[in-house]
């Protein structure tokens, strides 16, 4: 427990300083017009995650801490041991590439030709590592690449019959699901961003203040032009990590509607307000519910009170980077 606090209020400063100094223009790009968008966020719809037709449960798209259930050293983590890419201020950073024996393999979202992508991570370790490794999503990705167009990946990562009594019809013809939303719509304080390159921004800067306390951090995006589906961010966060988290800025067309708001996986779904019976138990969640709720609670108040945005709280939700999920994770 005392490791996973420790590991909570990490994030939570880094977050809460970065979000600080860029307060004036997130607030600014949450205030997205109807003209940016049609989606909804704090009302119960963040834009972030209403991926394709299906609403919370195709959340599944896309949105725990007695932590660290399973320990997952170096030793354990299946990093493929990729070559050094560089190495400065006694940081080094290789490269994790996705494992041919992950249990989601046969679910995870494929090319054209019927293969699963050489997906990776960036892993950046500085020689003061305090045994914690932490993975930041950078929301989205580039809108070029085939995942955030084509279906090729399962929304929930088990055999349909396994779905019988959950509430839900994303089985079959409606199993897939895009890799990955696209985000183009660009912020309303400059017009010069949109959600995958800010979300970038803070995911970055997080993670050299991580790194400056010592900690291990995991990037699934260290660049614009790079993609990957959500699933494979949660598998690969699984692979390498103790703690997940996803950055995302939502919009909506509610302009009085703003605010910080988390989400972490439950079968409620609060962007629906829909229930999933058995969601958490059939994709294995339950044993990280606790302490993705813990680090959910203290990103949503403690941006809050570094920002002065309103917390909208944090709540529980269906989405698919749940889904995949191996440890605690939320997204904010």
């Amino acid at each position: 427990m005392k490791q996973i606090i420790l590991i909570a209020l990490g994030i939570l400063i880094t977050a809460a300083l970065f979000l600080f100094a860029f307060s004036n223009f997130y607030v600014a790009a949450i205030y997205s017009n109807t003209e940016q968008t049609t989606e909804t966020v704090q009302n119960k719809q963040p834009i972030e995650i209403m991926p394709e037709k299906q609403s919370e449960e195709i959340a599944q798209e896309k949105q725990p801490i007695e932590i660290m259930p399973e320990k997952q050293s170096a030793e354990t983590m299946q990093e493929k041991q990729p070559a050094e890419l560089h190495q400065a201020s006694g940081i080094s950073v290789k490269e994790h590439t996705l494992s041919s024996s992950s249990k989601h393999m046969q679910y995870l979202w494929r090319d054209a030709s019927g293969k699963v992508p050489q997906y990776k991570v960036y892993v950046y370790t500085p020689e003061n590592c305090n045994g914690h490794r932490v993975f930041i999503d950078a929301g989205h990705g580039n809108n070029s690449f085939a995942e955030a167009s084509e279906y090729r990946e399962k929304i929930y990562p088990v055999p349909d019959d396994r779905l019988t009594g959950m509430n839900t019809d994303m089985v079959g013809s409606n199993a897939m699901g895009i890799g990955v939303e696209p985000r183009e719509f660009l912020n309303i304080h400059n017009h010069m961003e949109n959600e995958p390159q800010f979300a970038l921004k803070i995911a970055l800067n997080v993670k050299d203040k991580l790194l400056s306390q010592g900690y291990c951090v995991i990037l699934s995006r260290n660049s614009d032009n790079q993609n990957l589906s959500n699933g494979a961010r949660s598998v690969l966060a699984g692979e390498t990590s103790d703690i997940m988290v996803s950055i995302h800025s939502n919009a909506s067309v509610n302009k009085t509607s703003y605010g910080t708001l988390a989400l972490y996986p439950g079968d409620k779904d609060y962007l629906s307000g829909e229930i999933h019976p058995g969601y958490t138990k059939i994709m294995g969640l339950t044993k990280n519910i606790k302490s993705s709720k813990q680090l959910a609670d203290i990103m949503s108040t403690g941006i809050s009170a570094k920002t002065g945005l309103k917390n909208l709280g944090s709540h529980t939700a269906v989405l698919r980077i749940f889904s995949y999920s191996s440890i605690p994770t939320f997204l904010i």
